[in-house]
């Protein structure tokens, strides 16, 4: 099924549903509106994509809405099952869209992922970054990495996305997902109320459930019986003189087999970048325990502090059961 790969005529608050039943392939490409009331890309019933290489390809959109909640009664409309390859590929210019109400289960490459966003360098260009992005009450067990969008800060930023929520994820049961949620490079990421239980049971690298680089929030999210930090962040601005910050509140982060709970960083690599300006952070409201039960040589803790340049606030975190000689009263 191809939607929008010619001239569709297509305006703003346009539906689209697509009929419930078995699915190889559908490709939803150039589709644009002017910003306002979106076109939304919809479920009749349930659409299933299930066997190696069935995928959903999505190329450049704006102001699109591909939802899994067409129908009554189906809380996940799209489901995506049983494949060794990409379920969801994005590309090109993709702007003011949502993805949501989906399932994956048993994909064992990227899950969803943004193809060539990495290689895309920051002008300041309309077509340069992407901005507005929402992953929404998206379901998956058994998966490779779960999100991933890649992009760099080096000789210049690469892969630039401003403005992106991941909410009301859950991620479950996953051995080697490493990174549940990869975002590259983002100004302003918000990322809040999603579930990750027992993954990464089968690997030991240094994973973040969550690695995020650049500023954003961190909040409401609880990982638990993990290996890897819940949180991986590598912080900085992109805001000239105003800087940016990190918020990490209001977080469950338990039991642990490897690593503390949070990680606030900035790589040697990032602070030798010309466009490198620090960002604050706040870590508050957090509860932490049982963290690094496998008790290796490395300690943990609520918070893994590397050399940020900038301030640090830390308050009202609860830690218990941690495997550290540092005692910390905050």
């Amino acid at each position: 099924l191809k939607i929008g790969t010619v001239p569709t005529g297509l305006r703003n608050g346009d539906k689209i549903r697509i009929k419930g039943g078995a699915y190889n392939s559908i490709v939803i490409r150039n589709i644009s509106v002017p910003n306002g009331e979106r076109i939304i890309i919809e479920n009749n019933k349930t659409v299933s994509f299930t066997g190696d290489f069935t995928s959903m390809d999505i190329e450049n959109v704006n102001n699109v809405t591909i939802s899994g909640g067409g129908t009554m009664g189906v809380t996940r409309g799209f489901q995506f099952l049983n494949n060794k390859f990409r379920a969801v590929k994005l590309r090109g210019s993709i702007n003011n869209f949502t993805l949501e109400k989906m399932l994956f289960k048993n994909v064992s490459d990227y899950v969803i992922f943004y193809e060539g966003n990495d290689k895309r360098v920051y002008t300041g260009a309309p077509d340069s970054y992407s901005e507005n992005l929402a992953f929404l009450n998206l379901d998956a067990e058994n998966v490779g990495q779960f999100i991933g969008i890649g992009g760099e800060i080096g000789t210049s930023f690469t892969g630039l996305v401003k403005n992106i929520e991941v909410a009301g994820i859950t991620c479950i049961n996953s051995p080697e997902v490493g990174s549940v949620v990869f975002l590259g490079n983002c100004e302003n990421y918000n990322v809040h109320d999603n579930f990750v239980d027992n993954v990464n049971g089968a690997i030991n690298n240094h994973n973040g459930v969550f690695m995020l680089r650049g500023n954003g929030r961190f909040y409401n999210n609880t990982v638990k019986n993990h290996q890897g930090n819940a949180l991986r962040s590598w912080l900085y601005s992109m805001n000239g003189a105003n800087s940016s910050s990190v918020d990490i509140y209001n977080n469950i982060v338990y039991n642990s087999r490897m690593y503390s709970a949070f990680e606030l960083q900035v790589p040697p690599y990032i602070k030798e970048s010309a466009l490198f300006k620090p960002a604050t952070a706040r870590l508050y409201n957090n509860t932490v325990g049982r963290m690094n039960t496998s008790k290796k040589s490395f300690p943990g803790r609520l918070l893994d502090l590397y050399n940020t340049y900038s301030t640090l606030e830390l308050y009202n975190n609860l830690l218990f059961e941690d495997n550290d000689d540092i005692v910390l009263n905050n």
